[in-house]
């Protein structure tokens, strides 16, 4: 008795997997099914051609961004160019030199002031003032030359920065800028 109530329970379960099989496989299942595929297909044609017609858009900002990224890139160059050349000026054998030679008319001023040779002094100190103006003279030119890379790496950036800001401007006022592309005051509605 066990055994057949649980058949036609069974039984009974099966019978209402069929009718729903029936249900989803009905003609109003299938009309919509078909609907559906000819809804997406009619959205994927719109976008080929959106796409189609918005290429050289997308094309053009992204030149324009590769354009900012290759200013930018410049820009660093220079910057690491001009830190270049203060290290050098910074490590130089001249600056090397003046030290050593500070250093030597120092031992010597104070030799010369123990034996009290003052005109081998007085030609040291000569010397020195003549080293010192010539040096002096050499790194006036090289800061100038590195103040003119800096001054000119920095504009060179600020310029790359607005450029930069500009694009995400146009793109925060208008994401639609992307896929379509600005458009000129010739394709605005009147």
């Amino acid at each position: 008795d066990i055994v057949s109530g649980q058949a036609n329970v069974i039984i009974g379960k099966m019978e209402m997997t069929l009718n729903n099989l029936n249900a989803m496989t009905g003609p109003q299942t299938t009309q919509r099914l078909q609907d559906g595929l000819a809804s997406f297909a009619g959205v994927a044609a719109q976008l080929d051609t959106l796409f189609m017609f918005n290429r050289l858009n997308l094309t053009s900002a992204v030149i324009h961004a590769d354009s900012v990224m290759v200013m930018l890139a410049a820009a660093v160059v220079k910057l690491d160019n001009a830190i270049a050349t203060a290290n050098k000026l910074l490590n130089s054998d001249d600056i090397k030199a003046t030290s050593a030679n500070l250093r030597t008319i120092t031992n010597t001023v104070q030799a010369s002031l123990d034996s009290m040779k003052l005109v081998e002094l007085s030609n040291d100190i000569r010397n020195f003032i003549t080293n010192t103006n010539s040096m002096v003279n050499h790194y006036d030119i090289l800061a100038v030359r590195g103040r003119d890379d800096i001054l000119r790496a920095l504009r060179n950036m600020e310029e790359a920065l607005d450029n930069f800001r500009e694009i995400t401007n146009i793109i925060r006022e208008n994401p639609s800028v992307l896929i379509r592309g600005k458009a000129s005051s010739q394709d605005r509605p009147e």
